[in-house]
């Protein structure tokens, strides 16, 4: 039934899983990071938002899943208008009371039917939230009603290839599905006339950072995994639980200081058609 999930138990079912993603889903970090791996993850969301400039300059924009705003902020320095949308009312409370500007409007959605006419948009972007979405069909449909003739969208997403071994579901908790590069080529002409995937690589000096944080995030999750079904039952939860208080114990912080900041920035980072899946994530160009 609707909302009778555990927290951290995303539902196969698409009013649940909105409900969950609006509850549980925290903000996206933007500013007073703590660990080089934070800063290098909001850098390369930065990239991705810096990478469509040209193409929304002067448009009427829709951000679809802005989280706490800052991306929908960033990019209405270039666009005529642009409203953010996000199923978190939380998310959309803080967005409005942030940023207060003419070109602006947050708005609630509930996941399904945005309230918005047919062909308000020129541009849609959505950014990271694919891979949270339990039907496709309602949400690349929704977006498609939204686009004017020969509109342009935006997508980025996580590189299942890199993140996941054969057959393991994601271990980011607030992910549904993470696709390669094939799968996610192969959903969106389905919707749109022409799709362009590139992937988003690092240079020599953060490319291992966002590796290692990747690598460990899976290995954590497989070895919990193999803790649970080793040990079915309250033995099994009792033993994660263990593991997880243990391993948050021994992680070392790395404090992030200015001079650290100052050696990044989104110019480490480049997008490419080659080798996608060895990249971090993919950034679709799609036209209506």
């Amino acid at each position: 039934m609707k909302g009778k999930y555990i927290k951290g138990e995303p539902s196969h079912n698409i009013d649940d899983n909105i409900d969950f993603q609006a509850k549980y889903h925290p903000p996206e970090k933007f500013n007073n990071f703590s660990k080089v791996e934070e800063y290098i993850v909001h850098l390369m969301h930065l990239k991705a938002y810096k990478n469509i400039i040209p193409n929304i300059t002067g448009m009427k924009v829709l951000e679809i899943g802005c989280n706490n705003g800052w991306g929908t902020r960033f990019l209405s320095d270039y666009a005529s208008s642009i409203k953010g949308i996000d199923v978190s009312s939380s998310m959309i409370e803080l967005a409005q009371k942030s940023y207060e500007k003419d070109n602006i409007e947050f708005n609630v959605t509930n996941g399904i039917r945005h309230n918005y006419d047919s062909k308000s948009f020129n541009v849609v972007v959505s950014f990271q939230v694919l891979e949270h979405v339990y039907d496709y069909s309602i949400y690349l449909s929704e977006i498609s009603r939204l686009l004017d003739d020969g509109g342009y969208c935006f997508f980025t997403t996580p590189n299942a290839m890199m993140r996941l071994k054969q057959g393991m579901t994601p271990w980011n908790k607030y992910h549904v599905k993470e696709f390669n590069s094939l799968e996610l080529d192969e959903l969106l002409s389905q919707y749109y006339s022409k799709v362009e995937i590139v992937g988003l690589f690092g240079d020599s000096k953060t490319y291992p950072i966002e590796f290692n944080r990747i690598s460990n995030n899976r290995e954590y999750a497989l070895r919990q995994n193999s803790l649970y079904y080793r040990f079915k039952g309250k033995i099994g939860n009792l033993l994660k639980k263990l593991y997880q208080n243990k391993s948050n114990i021994n992680k070392i912080k790395i404090e992030l200081s200015q001079n650290v900041m100052d050696e990044f920035s989104t110019e480490n980072f480049y997008f490419s058609k080659d080798n996608l899946d060895n990249c971090f994530d993919f950034f679709a160009f799609c036209k209506k």
